[in-house]
Order: structure tokens, then C-alpha cells, then sequence
């Protein structure tokens, strides 16, 4: 394409905007000699130099003109120096000034020189020159080579460029303004080229005006970067800008017809472009409003357009691709904006990032990931030079990557090439071909732009679906446990604080209970188990499955309303509670949970001595194993009902896998009422493993379950990343090493993988939704994995299990690559949920495959088979690795008096909430939810506004929650809660009040703050009691801590430890040397007998 053809698209493209190129014509704007500063966008890249060292440089603009015909050598190298020697922009070095600030300078820098080369590989050489590094600093950021082939290829005049001097404009000006040269022998006479520096020199990088931020960020409304999905790990300091690039062929008759629909909507080609790729990245990265980047050539007056210089900028454009959309209606939402040149506030891309405030990452564009550029420079088309040569333009790659994806298309005559230049340390050739081609298939499905643009159903064959066959018929857990006790009735199979149980003596406590339980139910009756987390818990579990009844977990702590909830949605006949000692239980009325034992007042029930002998039972069947209850997006949770098959086949699964093994001591802290505890207190018994009781669930184990695993006393440490987290912050070091670590439930991040895999021989990643019997996906995460820094896949499927990822709307299959809803299937499917058949007909499904679960997740398989989690497609969040619907808390609070809306989101890990209503609207939240939810749904943070906010599509603002939150709540507290410690304040109590103010961000906290009002969590508590320890030397208990969790409470805790450090430290001082000895022989604490 010739340079006044591009002219004109730069004119069309400047000229929707404003009508016509405004301003005088070109002037005679000589080179000014000195120092010019540079700009913002020089100054950028400039810093991107600096981070690749010696390699090539990603702002390169490589081209090599293939010349066809005969030529003349000297002539042709005398034309390049001579256009060269015109343009002093070419003979650029860049220099810091006194103040440190970058600027251009000319004066000394040597002229451009053409090389000439004899080769018989004029290609591979031409790759070469372009992958050699320019530095800005040096100078000679213009080279030319002729490059003369000794074999049957033909010659090349190879023209590499700086982005700091040129761009593709540019190159397309010196290639023209050769030719002429060539032609006539010397340089054209006439009006003098306007200089680049000095238009520089003329401009200054001004301040964006606040119309111009505030119309972009309602352009861009907060909408994340569109980012390919990363299948390597992700960029590293000294890899970062590595690149590769695959070409594909745009179909003839599909381009055209897009062509004519972005025509008949008055778009460009760009637009075109940007809508099917958005399409098709939408369907492999997940989010379907997304900002892109777009090329545009930056030249708005005439001086400009015949200018040689570095005009060339981008534009991020926001582009909503949703898959119900068509690529018409796609193209017609682009046309009022920025792709199409209507933009009203023209800013340099640079500025704008400094004027919007973005956060930034090495390596990263802060705005957008995906680059669209239109090249009119690179085609099939042959340019006649005179009569004898001719040359054809090819673009050159040299081996980098600007930005994760820049996709480039050319005219091709009729059709159309896209170049997709992608960056090598995220994204392997094989992703970046697929996505090329189903770019390809997109474009040739168009017809008349009103098709769909998701993506398409695949069959349900192998390639779309993940099955790991498991065993047919698994065997109950219960004949399991039969064959563990018949194998080593004396081995231990429960261990907990206050003692040991046997095989044997599990099996006859489990055999009592049954027949009381037996006694008073039928088969498939709910016994719901209110029970501390100990010992008792398995030995319940085992006598409801043998009575034939279905095991209820509920936590005897919850508030009285949702407890009754419960029980009523459960239909509770029996409910099992702790009894004073740890060898008898009551049985009660689920009607009154909390009043007296028994439905006829009977006492305990001893469970020591063997079976009742007035109660003699048949062990009884009963389909159903255990009810376990969720969240629900409702306020009213669910209950997921577990059949013994789908618990049958989990169990094997994990067999199966080794997950569980004969010798293994499996430590024991999770929520009973958390079903990934199944694994924990059941798993082990089946296997003739032993359980360690951590002495309590989650943090309130958290310090006997740290000892234990540096007394090397476990072999198994299982749980979510939350609780992984706890545990490294209340003393797990890295020499505690255990032979394998377990961790679900939630997204395990890069940075805590690598924590675990130092502690662990072998990490396991699972991922498993209650409605699909606790684990469904494991991944073994092997060292290279963390060493690498990526986030670990949820892997493949158990044995047993098949999995899938299918269109949200269809719920057919995807293809590899494809994002979309993750889908399970197998018998270890739950049965629905209890009393709600609206919703198990919403979340079950029949479908070729078989029965099927849709989880709500977006997933990514690959084409290994293998599935990388992305997220949900609802407001369900994960905290502390339970499952919590936002709308169940924002249900619950809405109850408050004087609260009108109310909203709830995540950050830090943190539920947070923001309540619209009256000065006491806050007060009256934080009083009712503890009554209302269970601990792990209660926000730890409340704030107050006037309204929801918005994002400017009318949608809840959940990020602008957060952070509405997160700055307003410390000024909702009871003034008094928060006045500062004073004088009366102990050196503990100020030492708690400055750790709690660097963890939770709060300014001040008063003595009298609870930690878990003021941003806290578990975690938090964890730290404190670990940094006790570290700092002041200090152990105190967690419990104790979580019983008055205030600078007060928790300062007189360190004030009782030092005062029985300080008391140990004299008794100590008083003994000989002798007695010292032998009590250290002994193992003995001074005091003790």
C-alpha cells in the first residue's frame, strides 16, 4: 500500500473525530540540533530497554523488501544514506539531562550507513539483524542492510527502526521516499520534510484535564484488561518480553462480508477486527467485557502526516463481546468510541495511564494485554520502483513480545493475514494456534454479522470430556471400617488430646450408640449431630450409618433461628449432643435442641463397655449417607444429600490415588460441618489409618495441631489454603517438613503453593464442590510448578468422576481452550438438595454423559485433560474455605432495623459489608447477624452510604464496596470502642494495639477494639499469637485469645506469660548445676512432680 493510501486512513481515521485534519499546511519545521526532551511515550520505552539487557528490543520495527528484478547496488545504498542524511530523527541517541530527564540528542552521532552482505540465507540473516539489540542510549536506532543471496532466493534490503524514531507510518514514508531516490539518483527536491524533533520541541506532554479523565474512566468503567490464558508460567524479570508469532489466513468471502457490516455501520476495519477477537478471546480468558488496545497512527494535522517520527500511539478500548451478542451488534457498540476514532479527548496513551492513576506491573500494559494493529504496509502487492525492480514488503519478527497478544492484520488482496505475535513465558504455540484459527473460523462464519458470536458445542467424545474410570461396584465405608478392625483391632485409630481409642474399642462405642439410635428410628431418619469437634465425631458418624440413619453435622453453636432452620429443612428425628466426659452422649429432640436431653428426659448415654444389651440391633440399610448444608443465595441454606454409593466412590477414589494409605496419621481440624472433614475423621477408619484430633476445629486447633506436626506426630496435613495460612502464621516452619500435604476448598495461590511444597514431600491441589461427595479433582504439584510461580491447576478428575466444561446457556461440551461453566458427572454425584426441588433441577442435570452437576465455576480444560479454575459465574464466594453466597448474607442483614439495601464482597479474604439506611443501621446490623449466621458468614467489617454503587452499566459496584468499606467502617464504631489506650494502657496492651493497627490497616485501635470488629480474622489471630511468640518470646493460647479478642484481653494473656516466663527464669536461676542436669534428663518443668 502506498504512503498517500495511508495517509488517508489517517486522515478517515482523525476525520470521524473532527470532522476534517484541521491546522495549516506543513511548515518548513527544520531539525532544531540541540537537545530535545523526550516524550512520555520515548521515556517508556526507554525504561523497557533498560529490562531486557542485551537482547532485542521489543519496540523494533523490522521490515525487509523483497527485491524482484535487476538494480543497481550503489544506487540503491546511496538512496537509503541519502534519505537517512535528510532525516535526522534516524541519527537519534537518547540521554539523561542534569535533572535526570530523558532527551534526544543528534549532534556527533555518526550517519546511517547501509551494509551489504553476500549470503546464501538471506532470510534466516534477515531474522538475525532483526533480534540484534538497539539501545536508545547508543544511537544507530536506524540500520540498513542489503542482503545478496548466493543461492535462488532473492536479494533483500533490510530496514530496522527504533520505536523511539519511527514507527510503521514511517517505515512506509522511507521506503517511498527511496524509491524516488533511487529513480531520479538523488533525493527529490522541494519543500523540506517537517522534522520530527522539532515538532517535539514544540509540544509538551500537558496534564489531562479532569472532562478528559472522567470520560475515560466512564469509558473504561473499571473493566479488567483482556488476557489470554497463561499455559507456562508467567513472566519473569529476564523473560518478560520474549516472543513468538504464528499467521493465519483470513477466508476471502468472510472478510469481505465483515468488511461490508462494519462499512454498513459506518466502522472501520479496526472495529471489525476488534469485535471477532474479542469474541474469541472472550471465549478462552472468561470475561466478555474487557478493554483491548488499538493501534492508531497519532497524526492529526498535515505537518504530522508527513512527518517521519514516532507519532504512532494506541488507544485501550472497552469491548463488551458477550456470547448472546452478534458481530454486528458487537461492530455497532464500537462505533461512538475510540475504535472508530470518535473519542472526544485525544490523549497520549502514556499520559493517559499517569492521568487515570493505574496500578502497574513490570512486564505488564496497565491498561490492556491484547494489541490490535492494522498494517496496510505489509501486503502481497508488488511496488514497482522503475522499470527494472520492484519489491515486496515483509514484516519481520525478531523474537519478542510487546504485550501478552498483538494481533496484526494485512491486506492480502480479496483477503486478509493476521500476524499473532504472543508472549513465549505465558503462552505456548499450540494455545496461540488455536485461538488463531477458531479467529479464522469466526471470520469465515460471518455472513450477515447477526450470528451469535459464542462459541461452538462439541460432541461428548474424549476429546471434550475428562473420565477417569473407578472401580464398579466401590465398597460401603462402612465394610471398610469392618475390614480395618478385623485386620488390627488393637492399632489406634483415634488419637486426641486426653487419650487413645483403639479399632476395637471404636467399633463397640460406635455399636452402643447404633442400637440407642436404632431404637428410636427408622431407616433413612435424620440424626443430626451437635457435637464439639472430638473424638465422639467419628464414633457418631459410624453408629449412624450402622442404625441406617443419615448423618446430619451441625454446629452446636449456631445461632438459635438458623439452627431451627436447619433441623426443620433437615427433618431431624434424633439429635446427638455432647455429654459431660468424653465417653457418653445425649440424645434429644431436634424441636428443642437446646432444651433438656432425651424426649422422655433421659440422662446420658454411656458408650464405654461394650454393647447395650438391652438394646440388641440388625445393622439397617439406608440409601442415603449424610446431609451436609450450604449456603444458600436465598438467606436459607441448602442441604446436599449424600448417597453411600457416591461416598462409596469418593473412598475408593481416594484409595485408589494413595491419598490414604494403611500407616497414614491424618491430622484433624476441619469443621465437622465442613464436608471436606469426611476425609479427616472417616477416611482414615476405612483405610486402618489412624485420625489425630487437633483438640478443636479450625483456629481453636490451630496451636496442638502446629505441635503436632513439628513432633513429626502426623503424616497427612489436609484442610483449605486458609487454614494452610493459619498454620504457617502460628509457627509451621519449613523444616517441619510431613510426607504429604492435602489443600482444597479454595484457590490456592502461586506464592502458598511454593510455602506448602517446602513443608510438604508431596502437594496435592483438589478441588471438589459438596454436591459431588467432597473431592472431585486432584493435582499433584510437582517442584517445578512452584519454582516457576504459577497458579497450580485443579488437575483431573478421580477415578470415578468425569468432568467437563460446557456453555453456561447450552451445557453442551466446550473445547479445549474454551472457557466456560465446569460440569461434573459419576456416581459420586449427591442426590439434590433435601426439600428444594427447584433448586436441584436448576444445578443437576441429565446429560449425555449421564447424570451431571453444573458448578457454577468457569474452568479452562486442556488438551491434556487437565482444568485450570477461573472463577465463578455468580456471587458465590469462598471464606476460610467455606462456601458463602453473598446474597444469603445481604438477605440476612436487610432484616436490621432501619437498613434499606444492603450489599456484601470480598477482600483480603474478608467478608465485608455495606448497609444503605440511617446513622443506626450499622449498629443494628452487627447486633442481629451473630444471631442470624454462623461465625464464618458474619462480616467482619461494616460500613455505611447512602446508596449502592453503581458501575456506569447499572450494575453493583462489589469493588467499590469493598473499598467503600474498608474506609469507612473504623469511623462507624462506638466512639468509646476506639479511644486509644492512654496512659492506663500496659506495655502489652500497646504492643497488640500497634500489631493490630499494621495488619488491619486501622487508625487507631482502642483498648477495647475487638479484632474481629475492626477488619480481623483468623488469620490475623493466627499472626498475633505466632509474633508473641517471635518478638516478645510469649506462647499464649488461641482460644483464650478468641475469648476476649481486645488490646486489653489479650495483653493481660501476655502479661500472665511473662509473669510465668519471669518466675520460671529465677526458680531456674535458684537450681545447681546438678539439679538443672537432671531435670533436663528428666524432661521436667521446674515445679513439677
Amino acid at each position: 500500500m502506498s504512503l498517500d493510501r495511508w495517509a488517508a486512513l489517517s486522515r478517515e481515521e482523525r476525520g470521524r473525530r473532527v470532522g476534517t485534519v484541521a491546522g495549516p499546511p506543513a511548515e518548513d519545521l527544520r531539525d532544531p540540533g540541540g537537545p530535545v526532551p523526550a516524550s512520555v511515550g520515548q521515556s517508556a520505552q526507554f525504561y523497557v530497554d533498560q529490562t531486557v539487557g542485551d537482547g532485542p528490543s521489543p519496540y523494533a520495527v523490522p521490515f525487509a523488501l523483497e527485491l524482484l528484478g535487476d538494480y543497481d547496488e550503489s544506487a540503491l545504498a546511496a538512496a537509503v544514506e541519502a534519505v537517512a542524511g535528510r532525516l535526522p530523527v534516524l541519527r537519534s541517541r537518547f540521554e539523561a539531562d542534569g535533572r535526570g530527564a530523558l532527551r534526544s540528542v543528534v549532534a556527533g552521532t555518526p550517519p546511517v550507513r547501509v551494509r551489504v552482505e553476500h549470503t546464501a540465507r538471506v532470510w534466516e540473516r534477515a531474522r538475525e539483524l532483526a533480534r540484534e539489540p538497539l539501545r536508545l542510549e547508543r544511537g544507530g536506532l536506524f540500520t540498513a542492510a542489503l542482503l545478496r543471496s548466493a543461492g535462488s532466493e532473492a536479494d533483500l534490503l533490510v530496514l530496522i527502526g527504533h520505536h523511539a524514531v519511527v514507527d510503521g507510518m514511517s517505515m512506509a514514508a522511507i521506503v517511498g521516499m527511496v524509491a524516488a531516490a533511487y529513480r531520479e539518483r538523488s533525493v527529490p527536491e522541494g519543500p523540506h520534510t517537517p522534522a520530527f524533533r522539532a515538532l517535539a520541541a514544540r509540544a509538551a506532554d500537558g496534564e489531562v484535564g479532569e472532562e478528559a479523565r472522567a470520560w475515560w474512566r466512564g469509558h473504561l468503567d473499571g473493566r479488567p484488561p483482556a488476557r489470554l490464558p497463561a499455559d507456562r508460567r508467567p513472566r519473569t524479570a529476564s523473560d518478560r518480553h520474549r516472543g513468538d508469532h504464528v499467521t493465519v489466513d483470513l477466508p476471502a468471502a468472510g472478510w469481505e462480508r465483515l468488511r461490508a457490516v462494519a462499512q454498513a455501520e459506518g466502522a472501520g476495519e479496526a472495529a471489525a477486527v476488534l469485535a471477532c477477537l474479542a469474541a474469541v478471546v472472550a471465549r478462552h480468558s472468561g470475561p466478555a467485557d474487557a478493554v483491548y488496545g488499538l493501534s492508531v497512527t497519532g497524526r492529526s494535522t498535515v505537518s504530522q502526516l508527513e512527518c517521519v517520527g514516532p507519532f504512532a500511539d494506541s488507544v485501550p478500548v472497552r469491548v463488551r463481546a458477550e456470547p448472546s451478542r452478534t458481530v454486528r451488534e458487537v461492530v455497532r457498540s464500537l462505533v461512538d468510541g475510540p475504535a472508530c476514532g470518535r473519542a472526544p479527548y485525544e490523549v497520549p496513551f502514556a499520559s493517559l495511564v499517569r492521568a487515570l492513576d493505574v496500578p502497574r506491573s513490570p512486564g505488564r500494559n496497565p491498561l490492556y494485554d491484547v494489541l490490535v494493529t492494522m498494517d496496510p504496509f505489509v501486503t502481497d502487492e508488488v511496488t514497482p520502483v522503475d522499470d527494472r525492480l520492484g519489491w515486496r514488503v515483509h514484516g519481520l519478527h525478531n523474537g519478542t513480545a510487546r504485550v501478552g497478544l498483538q494481533v496484526t492484520v494485512s491486506p492480502r488482496g480479496p483477503s486478509a493475514r493476521a500476524r499473532f505475535d504472543f508472549a513465549t513465558a505465558e503462552r505456548s504455540r499450540p494455545g496461540v494456534e488455536r485461538l488463531a484459527r477458531a479467529f479464522a473460523e469466526l471470520v469465515g462464519a460471518v455472513t450477515d454479522g447477526e450470528e451469535p458470536i459464542g462459541p461452538p458445542a462439541v460432541p461428548y467424545d474424549g476429546a471434550s470430556v475428562s473420565v477417569a474410570p473407578g472401580r464398579r461396584r466401590p465398597p460401603a465405608v462402612l465394610a471398610g471400617f469392618d475390614a480395618a478392625v478385623a485386620a488390627g483391632p488393637d492399632r489406634v485409630a483415634l488419637r486426641a488430646p486426653d487419650g487413645q481409642l483403639d479399632y476395637r474399642t471404636v467399633d463397640a462405642r460406635s455399636d452402643v450408640l447404633a442400637a440407642r439410635l436404632a431404637a428410636r428410628t427408622r431407616p433413612g431418619d435424620v440424626v443430626a449431630c451437635l457435637l464439639e469437634h472430638s473424638a465422639l465425631v467419628p464414633v457418631a458418624m459410624l453408629a449412624a450409618f450402622k442404625a441406617g440413619c443419615v448423618y446430619l453435622p451441625v454446629d452446636p453453636g449456631l445461632p438459635a433461628e438458623r439452627l431451627a432452620m436447619i433441623l426443620g429443612d433437615a427433618g431431624a428425628r434424633l439429635t446427638v449432643r455432647d455429654a459431660p466426659g468424653r465417653d457418653a452422649v445425649f440424645l434429644g429432640d431436634p424441636a428443642d435442641p437446646g432444651g433438656p436431653p432425651g424426649p422422655d428426659g433421659d440422662g446420658p448415654v454411656p458408650l464405654h463397655g461394650g454393647t447395650d444389651p438391652a438394646a440388641p440391633f440388625v445393622r439397617r440399610a439406608c440409601e442415603s449417607a449424610y446431609l451436609m448444608f450450604t449456603s444458600g443465595s436465598t438467606g436459607r441454606p441448602k442441604g446436599v444429600r449424600v448417597s453411600h454409593r457416591a461416598l462409596a466412590t469418593f473412598a475408593a477414589a481416594m484409595t485408589d490415588e494413595d491419598l490414604v494409605r494403611p500407616a497414614d496419621r491424618v491430622l484433624a481440624m476441619t469443621a465437622t460441618t465442613f464436608d471436606i472433614s469426611l476425609y479427616e475423621l472417616l477416611l482414615p477408619l476405612t483405610a486402618g489409618a489412624t485420625v489425630v484430633l487437633a483438640g478443636g476445629s479450625g483456629v481453636r486447633g490451630v496451636g496442638r495441631a502446629v505441635r503436632l506436626i513439628r513432633e513429626g506426630a502426623v503424616d497427612v496435613v489436609h484442610g483449605t489454603p486458609s487454614t494452610m495460612k493459619v498454620l504457617m502464621a502460628a509457627g509451621w516452619r519449613r523444616r517441619d517438613r510431613v510426607p504429604r500435604v492435602l489443600c482444597g476448598g479454595e484457590r490456592l495461590p502461586a506464592d502458598l503453593a511454593g510455602e506448602l511444597a517446602d513443608r510438604g514431600g508431596e502437594l496435592v491441589n483438589l478441588y471438589g464442590p459438596t454436591e459431588a461427595t467432597v473431592w472431585a479433582l486432584r493435582e499433584r504439584v510437582r517442584a517445578e510448578d512452584t519454582a516457576a510461580g504459577g497458579e497450580p491447576l485443579i488437575g483431573a478428575p478421580l477415578p470415578g468422576y468425569a468432568a467437563w466444561v460446557a456453555d453456561p446457556e447450552t451445557l453442551r461440551p466446550l473445547e479445549p481452550g474454551v472457557v466456560g461453566e465446569l460440569c461434573l458427572g459419576g456416581p459420586a454425584l449427591a442426590d439434590g438438595y433435601v426439600g428444594r426441588p427447584e433448586a436441584t433441577a436448576k444445578s443437576f442435570f441429565a446429560s449425555q454423559a449421564g447424570p451431571a452437576y453444573r458448578t457454577g465455576d468457569l474452568a479452562r480444560r486442556r488438551p491434556d485433560g487437565r482444568f485450570e479454575f477461573l472463577g465463578r459465574t455468580d456471587d458465590q464466594v469462598k471464606v476460610r474455605g467455606h462456601r458463602v453466597e453473598l446474597g444469603d448474607v445481604e438477605a440476612a442483614a436487610r432484616r436490621a432495623p432501619g437498613v434499606t439495601d444492603a450489599v456484601a464482597a470480598v477482600a483480603d479474604g474478608a467478608l465485608r459489608l455495606l448497609v444503605v439506611g440511617g446513622e443506626e443501621a450499622v449498629a443494628a446490623v452487627r447486633e442481629l447477624l451473630p444471631g442470624l449466621l454462623p461465625e464464618h458468614m458474619v462480616p467482619s467489617l461494616v460500613g455505611r452510604a447512602d446508596a449502592v454503587p453503581l458501575t456506569t452499566s447499572g450494575k453493583t459496584d462489589r469493588r467499590r464496596v469493598a473499598e467503600l468499606v474498608g474506609g469507612a467502617a473504623g469511623g462507624e464504631r462506638e466512639a468509646g470502642a476506639t479511644a486509644p489506650g492512654g496512659s492506663g494502657a500496659s506495655r502489652h496492651e500497646e504492643w497488640v494495639r500497634s500489631v493490630w493497627s499494621r495488619m488491619t490497616g486501622r487508625q487507631p485501635v482502642g483498648v477495647r477494639d475487638n479484632l474481629f470488629e475492626i477488619g480481623g480474622h483468623s488469620l490475623t489471630a493466627a499472626r498475633t499469637v505466632a509474633l508473641a511468640r517471635d518478638e516478645l518470646g510469649l506462647e499464649i493460647d488461641m482460644d483464650e485469645l478468641f475469648a476476649d479478642a481486645t488490646p486489653r484481653g489479650v495483653g493481660r494473656l501476655l502479661e500472665t506469660a511473662a509473669a510465668e516466663r519471669d518466675a520460671l527464669v529465677r526458680l531456674v536461676a535458684s537450681l545447681s548445676d546438678t539439679e538443672a542436669e537432671r531435670m533436663l534428663g528428666e524432661r521436667r518443668v521446674p515445679g513439677e512432680r
